[in-house]
């Protein structure tokens, strides 16, 4: 059976990281074959995000605001044979379960999902965790991005057809121009010859931005020059601004919201921070990576099986300030040490966590469950 065409079905109002693996996919996909990323109640910035960064083509269907759940299954099963869709590739439990719904009424097309991460610290979210298991057991193929994701998923109670299967996330690098740092450290307000921590993040509470802003407050009383420069949105973003205040870092601390322009940020870094409670394998710590940063992060999900302690970036463990203040402010007065830990972590990205590497590793699963070998 030929594949025709993939859909890429994701839920979400932002590109985060299981948004940009598809979107990634997709990318890496062109002139292979078709694909399609159905945004369910995407937001206008994701679509535009999606032609200006990545070229891809989407459609999007609205839930509950726009149409009915019943009604939704059956726009998007009638966009899948309108435009021959031979695979749907499901990202995170709502999509999970959209696709499975819509192949109960089309068993022809296959499915594949990927779980990126659980995020579970409530009651209705053990809820969902519980059916969404239940609902993969009848997918054709199963994709954890980490080993740790994978554990998760069987201790949990999965049993599927056949073994989940681990593809990490990869990255592109034709993305990694050479960026002039001035320019942009003064459009956020942060002097050129300043020192930057920087974290890419959605702002909940699985990220652990309140730790990073108290350890940050050690590290601004001992080094004068030194500016956090936060990346991201969400829901805690008013409760972040304010601890930044009582703590006295209104001068030092920067947040710039959710941003396109991700690679030229990164650029304008000296250190990537991420002190990530939970974790599958984050995409923006790759990207750090890619670029030659250093980066700092929490010994949680698939990161140390990238990270190789004080050689290619550092470990810290997960909520532990006093161990975070001492790491960066070891790489402050260490600038060699920047350096070479820097291109140390670009090479492993380069050699372990390609965009190619990704695409690959999806087309078998593709050819698998359409039949082949």
């Amino acid at each position: 059976m030929e594949c025709e065409c993939v859909l890429h079905l994701v839920n979400g109002h932002r590109m985060l990281g299981a948004e940009r693996v598809a979107a990634e996919i997709c990318q890496g996909l062109s002139g292979r074959v078709r694909t399609i990323i159905g945004l369910v109640n995407g937001s206008q910035d994701m679509k535009d995000e999606l032609i200006s960064s990545y070229g891809c083509n989407h459609f999007t269907i609205e839930i509950f605001s726009g149409c009915s759940l019943f009604e939704a299954v059956r726009k998007i099963a009638a966009f899948c044979c309108a435009n021959k869709v031979t695979i749907i590739h499901s990202h995170g439990y709502k999509s999970n379960f959209l696709t499975y719904a819509i192949v109960l009424r089309y068993p022809s097309i296959k499915i594949v999902s990927t779980n990126h991460n659980y995020i579970v610290s409530t009651f209705k979210e053990r809820i969902y965790r519980w059916l969404d298991l239940r609902i993969l057991s009848r997918f054709g193929a199963v994709v954890a991005v980490s080993q740790q994701v994978r554990d998760d998923m069987y201790r949990h109670g999965f049993k599927g057809r056949s073994d989940v299967q681990i593809v990490f996330n990869g990255i592109d690098f034709s993305q990694n121009a050479e960026c002039a740092i001035g320019p942009i450290r003064k459009e956020i307000g942060v002097p050129e010859e300043s020192f930057i921590v920087g974290i890419v993040a959605s702002l909940t509470e699985e990220k652990a931005h309140g730790i990073l802003l108290n350890c940050f407050k050690e590290i601004s009383l001992k080094h004068h020059s030194v500016y956090l420069v936060i990346v991201g949105d969400g829901v805690l973003r008013e409760k972040l601004v304010e601890l930044s205040l009582e703590l006295g870092l209104a001068d030092k601390v920067r947040f710039l919201g959710h941003r396109t322009d991700i690679a030229q940020l990164l650029s304008s870094f000296d250190v990537f921070v991420l002190p990530s409670l939970r974790e599958g394998l984050p995409m923006a710590m790759l990207e750090a990576m890619s670029v030659g940063l250093p980066v700092v992060v929490s010994a949680v999900g698939a990161i140390p099986q990238v990270i190789d302690n004080g050689k290619n970036g550092f470990l810290v463990k997960p909520g532990d300030a006093r161990a975070l203040a001492s790491k960066l402010d070891n790489l402050l007065v260490s600038p060699m040490k920047l350096k070479s830990i820097g291109a140390a972590a670009q090479e492993t990205v380069q050699n372990r966590f390609s965009r190619t590497q990704m695409v690959d590793s999806y087309c078998q699963i593709y050819l698998h469950v359409l039949g082949g070998e």
